[in-house]
């Protein structure tokens, strides 16, 4: 009899048979599959690799642009050939699509986008100023790259703010940028700022090439005196003046409301208008202006010092002198110079009775620009001197009020002025050596006596007739004497600046 067949004692061995079947099916079918995936894994690569070298190629291609853009920006500067500055910048562009970090050829496009007359005004700069952004201030291009951007804004786009902003950042990177230097001192002027441009001027002075040095002089005493008047040219080139308009108190009216609408977000451009109705004496409209500011900027406004030195005067002028005080307290830049030293008196004295720091204040600010012309403020400190039982002291400051007083009268500016019509004769040196050391503004006086070295090098230009004239409705020469307004004989009323 045969024995039964005996049981499988593992289980498993009879369930890995039924279930290795469809495994081994699997696998057979996982091969086409597996198989697919490298033909796509190659194809792909594939294309990337021709897509790499289609860009490279193209790259290789395009790399010769910026010499072919330079060379027609050269042509159409010396050819007079305005549309080689479209194919340049399609040159360019084509470039800078792989090479986006060249910062030369960066500031080469923007150069071509603002000669482009392809293109309109709006996009060129929009453009070119998009480009300048992407130039940081860390590269070798970062210090021309913020003289451009300061340049545009100022000249093309009339935000004098953002302008200020790029100039300062551009003399940072490069102490030795003569424009950018030169065109602060502009923006200064521009914005009724001439007052705190001293400093500026005499670093564009050193910047300056000795031989023209005289014509850097002759401009620092159109700031001093005649600031709302001193930019013709520029003021045209901005489009601010048409080619038949002269400079003006109303025009300079008009540029400061255009400022503050261009830029209403920027305390100096609300502070300037504000100002231009102080100096037409109506403080009452000043203030309304200053207000308005307060609503839309809010502490923003406190930031700026020219802001809060026209606010302290506005307020002092309407015999506000507590709250000139408040406004003072927290004075946004260094505890030195004209304004600064200058109001901290005028509060000392007219609310503390503190005549001795008064007078200490009074003579520090009246070292520092416009100070050695303010015969007002020295009226002050007499005034200051006499309570303190000083009389000989008051005495000499009143004679000095005198003096300055003299020397700010238009028949003196006359004067001047037909001298510098004959710019580096010694007739003209002579006679700026005379009037700056008649006000003690000894710095001005030595730089005029420097220039007799020109006189020497190169002779005397032939003289010149030059009619001495005044635009319609020129702005009063500061400090002026005027009806309304104290002489040397009396003290100023306390709202006076």
């Amino acid at each position: 009899m045969n024995k039964p067949a005996e049981p499988p004692t593992d289980l498993t061995d009879t369930d890995n048979e039924q279930l290795a079947t469809p495994a081994d099916s699997d696998a057979g079918g996982a091969q086409p599959a597996r198989r697919a995936k490298s033909v796509w894994l190659v194809a792909g690569l594939s294309v990337l690799v021709v897509a790499a070298a289609v860009v490279t190629w193209m790259g290789l291609r395009v790399s010769g642009n910026r010499e072919r853009a330079q060379r027609m920006i050269q042509r159409a500067q010396e050819e007079n050939l305005p549309k080689l500055w479209h194919h340049a910048r399609l040159e360019l562009e084509d470039y800078l699509w792989f090479f986006r970090s060249d910062g030369d050829a960066q500031l080469l496009l923007v150069e071509t986008l603002i000669h482009d007359d392809s293109m309109t005004h709006e996009d060129a700069v929009s453009k070119a100023l998009t480009h300048l952004r992407e130039i940081s201030n860390d590269t070798p291009q970062g210090a021309q790259a913020r003289a451009t951007e300061g340049k545009l804004y100022l000249m093309m786009v009339h935000k004098l703010g953002q302008a200020e902003q790029a100039l300062r950042q551009a003399i940072e990177l490069n102490p030795k940028d003569e424009e950018s230097h030169f065109l602060l001192w502009k923006l200064l002027e521009l914005t009724g700022r001439a007052d705190w441009s001293e400093d500026i001027f005499w670093r564009v002075y050193e910047l300056t090439h000795p031989d023209r040095r005289p014509v850097r002089l002759r401009q620092w005493y159109m700031t001093q005196f005649f600031a709302p008047t001193a930019n013709l040219m520029l003021e045209r080139q901005m489009g601010l003046l048409g080619e038949e308009e002269v400079p003006s108190s109303d025009n300079e009216y008009e540029r400061f409301d255009y400022f503050r609408k261009v830029e209403p977000d920027w305390p100096v451009a609300h502070a300037a208008l504000a100002k231009w109705f102080l100096d037409e004496t109506d403080p009452n409209f000043a203030k309304r202006m200053l207000d308005e500011a307060a609503e839309k900027l809010g502490d923003k406004r406190f930031e700026d010092p020219f802001f809060v030195a026209t606010l302290i005067r506005c307020l002092t002028d309407l015999g506000q002198y507590e709250e000139a005080r408040q406004a003072f307290e927290p004075w946004p830049a260094d505890k030195a110079g004209y304004d600064y030293c200058k109001w901290q008196a005028v509060l000392l004295s007219e609310l503390d009775d503190d005549d001795e720091r008064a007078v200490d204040l009074y003579e520090q600010a009246l070292k520092a620009w416009p100070g050695p012309v303010d015969w007002q403020t020295r009226h002050r400190k007499k005034t200051c001197l006499q309570k303190l039982q000083k009389h000989q002291e008051a005495q000499k400051e009143l004679e000095k009020a005198k003096q300055i007083e003299k020397l700010m009268e238009r028949s003196q500016h006359t004067i001047v002025r037909d001298a510098l019509a004959n710019l580096g004769t010694l007739d003209c040196n002579n006679v700026m050596v005379t009037f700056y050391t008649n006000l003690g503004m000894q710095r001005e006086a030595d730089a005029w006596k420097d220039q007799f070295a020109l006189v020497e090098k190169y002779g005397e230009p032939p003289i010149q007739e030059l009619p001495s004239r005044e635009p319609p409705n020129s702005p009063a020469v500061p400090f002026a004497p005027a009806s309304g307004q104290p002489t040397g004989e009396q003290p100023p009323q306390p709202t006076t600046p």
